[in-house]
């Protein structure tokens, strides 16, 4: 080593000092961003933001360290070069330290932020601030992976030499298996870590609680007749009567099939009337022809839930006047692993396609990792199981198997769609009709997937006859002359605005799936007809019925086709992967994507179906779609070009790629983006590599997006920006560490100083006196009476405050309340406050010690920090709201689903 610096200094040449000038930028460019991310930059409201750094004394050393890692990391990556044989460059040359170069990206994450604070600039930023602030995380991965490319090339590819050893070295099973157990674990991983408000949780919404009625229901023995359905406490023992639903077909069977047959002579000689004699009463609730009460949804995912329920309530445990098991865990458990084999089937899929083992598990993961897909792992709705039944039978129709038992299998699944819900019944009939020209040829094979499909969909017709005495799949939706529940408007509307509608639509939450478009024009013919015929099956319905679906997670209706577009995104890679704009387009867009769902996942709760986010710029990808895609001109006119546009894209991409390759019949799935890729190659002269195509790329993204932003006036929503509060405190956990900043910006003011900080920051109540600790607390309910504890009573009904009226609330992770956190409320005689299900979930003070039921859910209404004066509100474990029935002067009971003016409390501490 001194050697080789006594040749630097002897030769001195500029090269050499150009290389050692650059390797210094690249360890200061590190340094300063570690500076910056250590201090604070946040917004306080819509136009104004503030900046409070660390110290100077931290930024020296945070370069400090910088400096010796990446001068150290030069001197082991250049003695390694020279032991493998390498002809290594000058020392401190510049091609000695071109690996060093991805770490300048830093400078332009420490330097491009602060623009939010020069006036004239500041209101064009949030695109910017989202590429660089928001995305932080991922760019920094990138960045991270462009610089071990760099090594390598250095190295002269000693690490991709060494991995593609192993990999080949492997046995073919076990790369086979590996293939499978990696992609299963980053699922896993990413839906586990990423949703820490549903997973494994209790709390049910929306359609939930009917497919749990009907698991209840049969695990009662009572069959689909849920009149006579008991509080779950009460069956006797505990213990399951599902053998009692056996007795009771065999016993009804008969005299439905003898019913079935007059109707049948009826309507021979009489086809116009009316058989189906449901009435519908609300909530989706129907009376049957017989009497007796049913809903309106299909119990098919029932049946394959009931085993994990019963699981549940032997050990989950039950409380009185509940419905369900007070735990869940094994239902959570089914349907994560229902997500990990829609997985595991969508990569084998494409493998059966004839797809590489790379593409297969990238387009895989670009599928099944975002949105919606990644959504309902532990959501209890029916999609990810139809999504299974989908690929099943979509892979066979395209390589069937020879066996006539797999052909009554696969025909069974596709006759059992409908059993989910009556929306998959064009789907089911779209398989059933591609499977019969499939084997038209094989008469055997024919016959026995047509004997699959007809014996399961006459179940569910005969099933559909006991309720409404109609045989016609969809009668339950149509009882008591209830009307269309599909609309050719809303089908027409709703189509486009499922891929295209800022809050609902597929494309504005994924838009990976933008470069699924062009691939269906050299997808396999039959391939590419399903991954066409079957959206479009699923899609219309689901648009002619509704396009929020009540408020859930965005694109539910149609989620079990969603990774049918894993087949033209392979093909995609498979035929342009190599070529430096699809790199750069795939990764940008499905960065995105990833974000997207990342930020759903992480703060999604069920009553709340939008995205919603924490982020500094407040933009999301979101925002370059139209808003109210139904009805765009009645939002703006703009918004409604913005939507024209849009399809106009959408029909380029998905036609003119067929129309080239129709003119190229030589060279069959040449498209637009080919042409793109030889301009790529034209305009790539001095771009080198992979990450100075994501530079360029990620600058266009800006580009556009402020463009569009600029165009429709659209530059951030308050949906997916902290809080000004939240904000705040962050600046003030600061400021209380280093006392004083040595740099203090803001929007408005410019430089300012660290008093002035505390005067923005006292403004907006910040820094409060925040809730720490085991604190003493008043509550009152919305009519100013406060919750008082008398003996082990609680009610809200005393107008004074007393020492009745102190409640002790305690944190068990310590520190300071936030919003989500677990709480104990404790009286002044030591009792701890829980709900009680003799009186319809009272709360009563009956706690002698800190148990699961005396767990409170405590949200304050603003979100963040809980404050020492403060409006909150508390859901118990099952995510009932506590409420104070008439807003007061009566007791409190968990009883609430959603949260109103009687289930917010007003909150003050007293010491």
């Amino acid at each position: 080593m001194l050697s080789m610096l006594r040749s630097f200094s002897l030769a001195g040449s500029r090269d050499q000092r150009s290389g050692l000038s650059l390797l210094g930028f690249a360890a200061l460019g590190p340094g300063l961003y570690t500076w910056f991310a250590t201090s604070v930059l946040i917004p306080l409201g819509d136009d104004d933001y503030l900046f409070v750094s660390e110290n100077f004394g931290t930024f020296a050393s945070f370069t400090l360290l910088a400096a010796l890692l990446v001068f150290g990391t030069h001197g082991i990556v250049r003695n390694v070069a020279s032991r493998t044989g390498v002809v290594s460059p000058s020392f401190f040359s510049v091609a000695d330290v071109a690996w060093a170069r991805p770490l300048y990206c830093f400078f332009a994450g420490s330097l491009l932020p602060f623009g939010n604070f020069l006036p004239w600039l500041a209101d064009v930023m949030p695109v910017l601030s989202y590429v660089v602030l928001d995305l932080r995380w991922w760019w920094i991965s990138l960045v991270a992976f462009w610089l071990l490319v760099g090594i390598d090339r250095r190295l002269n590819g000693v690490m991709r030499t060494l991995i593609s050893r192993v990999v080949a070295g492997s046995s073919v099973s076990v790369r086979r298996y590996a293939l499978g157990a990696s992609i299963g674990t980053i699922a896993v991983a990413w839906v586990v870590l990423g949703t820490p408000h549903l997973r494994f949780g209790s709390a049910v919404h929306g359609d939930e609680p009917r497919y749990l009625l009907y698991c209840e229901s049969l695990y009662q023995g009572l069959g689909f007749e849920i009149s006579g359905l008991q509080p779950a406490i009460e069956v006797i023992n505990n213990k399951h009567r599902i053998w009692r639903n056996f007795r009771l077909l065999t016993t009804k069977l008969p005299d439905e099939l003898r019913q079935l047959a007059t109707d049948a002579a009826t309507w021979l000689a009489e086809p116009s009337r009316r058989f189906n004699r449901a009435r519908e009463v609300p909530t989706n609730i129907l009376i049957g022809k017989d009497g007796g009460v049913y809903m309106k949804h299909q119990p098919g995912l029932s049946f394959l839930m009931l085993p994990a329920y019963v699981i549940d309530r032997q050990v989950g445990g039950v409380t009185v006047g509940y419905e369900f098991p007070l735990r869940i865990w094994a239902v959570n458990a089914f349907f994560l692993v229902a997500y990990v084999a829609l997985v595991l089937l969508i990569l084998s899929f494409l493998r059966r396609l004839g797809y590489t083992r790379p593409v297969a598990f990238v387009a895989t993961l670009a599928v099944t990792l975002t949105l919606p897909v990644a959504a309902f792992p532990f959501q209890f709705y029916p999609e990810v199981i139809a999504g299974i039944l989908v690929c099943l039978v979509a892979g066979y129709v395209c390589r069937p198997w020879k066996s006539a038992a797999s052909s009554f299998l696969i025909g069974a699944l596709a006759g059992y769609l409908p059993w989910l819900h009556v929306r998959f019944m064009g789907v089911a009939l779209v398989l059933a009709v591609t499977a019969g020209i499939t084997l038209r040829r094989d008469a055997r094979r024919l016959c026995g997937f047509a004997f699959g499909f007809a014996m399961v969909l006459a179940c569910l017709s005969l099933y559909v006859y006991g309720i409404t005495g109609s045989v016609v799949p969809t009668a339950l939706w149509y009882a008591d002359d209830a009307g269309a529940v599909l609309t050719l408007t809303g089908a027409i509307r709703g189509s486009w605005a499922y891929l295209l509608d800022r809050d609902w639509g597929v494309l504005a939450y994924a838009p990976v799936f933008l470069l699924a478009l062009p691939g269906f024009a050299s997808c396999q013919r039959r391939a590419a007809w399903l991954c066409v015929l079957l959206p479009a099956a699923l899609i219309v319905p689901a648009a002619g019925h509704t396009l929020h679906a009540a408020g859930t997670t965005p694109g539910r209706l149609i989620t079990a086709v969603v990774p049918l577009a894993a087949v033209p995104l392979a093909e995609m890679l498979a035929r342009y992967g190599s070529r430096r704009p699809m790199q750069v387009g795939f990764g940008l867009l499905f960065m995105l994507s990833l974000h997207n769902a990342f930020a759903y996942n992480f703060y999604h709760q069920k009553h709340h179906g939008l995205l919603v986010d924490r982020s500094f710029s407040g933009w999301k990808m979101n925002l370059l779609f139209p808003e109210g895609s139904m009805f765009p001109w009645d939002v703006s006119v703009t918004n409604g070009l913005l939507l024209t546009a849009w399809v106009v894209v959408l029909i380029l991409s998905a036609t003119v790629p067929a129309i080239m390759s129709g003119f190229r019949p030589g060279r069959p799935g040449i498209s637009f983006l080919g042409s793109v890729g030889r301009v790529g190659r034209q305009l790539r002269v001095g771009v080198v590599g992979a990450g100075a195509g994501s530079l360029v790329g990620a600058t266009m993204f800006v580009l556009l997006g402020t463009a569009v932003s600029g165009v429709t006036n659209s530059w951030s929503h308050h949906r997916f920006r902290a809080s000004p509060q939240t904000a705040a405190l962050k600046a003030a956990a600061v400021l209380k560490e280093i006392e004083h900043c040595a740099v203090c910006l803001s929007t408005r003011q410019g430089e300012i100083g660290t008093s002035k900080v505390y005067e923005m920051l006292d403004d907006l109540g910040v820094p409060p006196r925040r809730l720490c600790g085991a604190a003493v607390i008043r509550l009152q309910a919305s009519n100013g009476q406060f919750v008082s504890a008398r003996h082990r009573r609680i009610l809200a009904d005393s107008e004074e405050a007393g020492s009745s009226e102190r409640l002790k609330i305690v944190d068990p992770n310590g520190g300071c309340i936030e919003s989500g956190d677990v709480v104990f409320l404790q009286t002044a005689t030591g009792f701890y406050l829980r709900p009680s299900g003799e009186e319809r979930w009272r709360i009563n003070a009956n706690g002698n010690r800190t148990g699961p039921w005396e767990r409170f859910i405590i949200s304050a209404r603003g979100g963040g920090v809980v404050r020492r004066r403060d409006t909150i509100s508390l859901q118990t474990p099952t995510g009932n709201y506590v409420a104070a029935e008439l807003g007061g002067g009566a007791p409190l009971y968990a009883n609430r689903t959603q949260a109103g003016p009687w289930e917010y409390f007003a909150l003050t501490a007293l010491d």
